[in-house]
Order: C-alpha cells, then sequence, then structure tokens
C-alpha cells in the first residue's frame, strides 16, 4: 500500500482547476416545465392514450388510469424533479 500513497497525496494535493470559460445554454429554459404536473392533466394525457402498447416497465396507459391519480401525478412530479430515467 505504501508505493500508491504517494500517487494519491499528489494527485489530491493539486491545486483545483478553475474553467473560465462562460457557460453556455444547451437547452432554453421553459417556465411551463417548472411547475408540477396536475392530477388532471396526467388523466387526460392517459386518455388519449387509450389503446397504446405498454412502455418498457410493462404498464398500459389503461393500468396507470387505474391509480390514484394524486398518488400517479405525486410519483411522476418527483421522478422529473430528480431527472430519473422513467424506466
Amino acid at each position: 500500500m505504501e508505493s500508491i500513497t504517494p500517487y494519491w497525496t499528489n494527485v489530491f494535493g493539486q491545486p483545483v482547476l478553475q474553467d473560465e470559460r462562460a457557460s453556455r445554454v444547451v437547452v432554453s429554459t421553459n417556465g411551463n416545465s417548472l411547475r408540477p404536473f396536475a392530477a388532471t392533466q396526467i388523466m387526460t394525457t392517459l386518455s388519449a392514450l387509450k389503446g397504446s402498447c405498454t412502455g418498457l416497465d410493462m404498464v398500459t396507459p389503461a393500468q396507470l388510469q387505474e391509480w390514484n391519480p394524486g398518488s400517479l401525478a405525486a410519483y411522476l412530479n418527483v421522478q422529473f424533479a430528480a431527472k430519473l430515467q422513467d424506466h
């Protein structure tokens, strides 16, 4: 272990590099995406998807319509806020 200690001491002992470049806009901000999803919006969208096939999670829109709309909205809002993948 003594052989790697100087290496990591050197790595972590280096001064922090500052990125002086100006940040760039990759995706423009959409104010609508800052509001949480409402249960009514989700149920309206699921109604429009009637007859669609399952997603990667093997759940159909019809099955999702059977869930409590408030709970489904809360779940999707948490995923959206945390930027989690939907599968």
